[in-house]
């Protein structure tokens, strides 16, 4: 919806911030040099990877697509943009996802799956925070799992990432502070690792 006198242009129902910029911009990206559409395509195409977690999101639709395969006439080539985007790990970071997923613990009959991170992980990782930024992606799709949480340590709180395509998770981010959307937002909570856990689990069989 665009709204009057505003600056701001939002529309929930898009897959993407990026299909909306396109969908604003796509006459004036084609007069641009070769050079600059291949600029704004690539980065409109990380996007759509980012939004849609590489097109498995129940939110991809047909104009993911359709907008993806514009984007290839203004230079862009795909899977150049999922090596670096996707793929382009270190191989201490790919040591602190193995290490991270072997924290794994299920709940609720294997509904509910919990992964974290330490500091002492990211310190002999020689890793930062944003490299578990998609970490829950890797367990995406688990057999039986309904609801997965991330907690990780920071140094003062532990930074929660929920996901689910079966409950609501951004009433359970907004009780604690945080939010995002119904099937993937985020909250700070101050407890211990094992308190978090005992209320992020009670907030969720709440829903389950």
């Amino acid at each position: 919806d665009i709204i009057p006198n505003s600056d701001y242009y939002i529309n929930a129902n898009k897959v993407s911030v990026g299909a909306i910029i396109f969908n604003l911009f796509e006459n004036d990206i084609a007069k641009q040099s070769p050079e600059s559409q291949k600029y704004i395509a690539d980065a409109l195409y990380v996007t759509i990877l980012n939004d849609t977690s590489n097109f498995v999101n129940a939110n991809v639709d047909e104009e993911a697509y359709t907008i993806s395969s514009k984007l290839l006439k203004f230079g862009l080539k795909p899977s150049d943009i999922s090596v670096k985007f996707l793929m382009n790990k270190s191989a201490d970071e790919i040591r602190l996802v193995g290490e991270i997923l072997s924290t794994t613990e299920t709940y609720h009959n294997e509904s509910i799956l919990f992964i974290h991170c330490t500091r002492e992980m990211l310190k002999h990782n020689n890793a930062t925070e944003d490299a578990t930024e998609k970490i829950t992606t890797y367990v995406k799709g688990t057999r039986d799992v309904k609801v997965v949480v991330f907690f990780l340590e920071c140094p003062d709180e532990y930074r929660l990432s929920l996901r689910s395509d079966a409950i609501n998770v951004n009433k359970i981010a907004v009780k604690f502070g945080g939010g995002g959307h119904k099937k993937a937002s985020g909250c700070p909570m101050n407890g211990t690792l094992e308190e978090n856990k005992s209320a992020i689990l009670t907030e969720i069989r709440k829903q389950l």
